[in-house]
């Protein structure tokens, strides 16, 4: 029997920022070795790109994968910025419309 890979996505609206990251870090925890987290964050009017930096540095230290879904290019510029290269561990990205 095959076991399939936990999938969780989490929708965003408003703002996202620093306490956002934190509390999000928090529920994950201990809860996604292995799993697929959908970050979608198309309805944000802003992203605070450190804190969603932190978020997805904290999912993939954590063996999850991150899928990025509804960031502008900008915002995706910034964030590989942050986290430099990333290696094997690289987050999916959903190409802005």
């Amino acid at each position: 029997m095959h076991a399939e890979a936990l999938k969780l996505r989490l929708s965003f609206d408003g703002s996202f920022g620093p306490g956002d990251a934190l509390r999000t870090s928090g529920l994950l925890e201990g809860t996604i070795h292995g799993a697929l987290v959908n970050l979608d964050f198309a309805h944000c009017r802003e992203v605070d790109p450190t804190a969603l930096a932190h978020l997805t540095e904290t999912i993939l230290a954590q063996g999850g994968k991150v899928a990025l879904l509804g960031l502008s290019r900008h915002d995706l510029r910034i964030l590989h910025y942050l986290i430099g290269p990333w290696g094997e561990t690289q987050p999916e990205f959903e190409e802005p419309g």
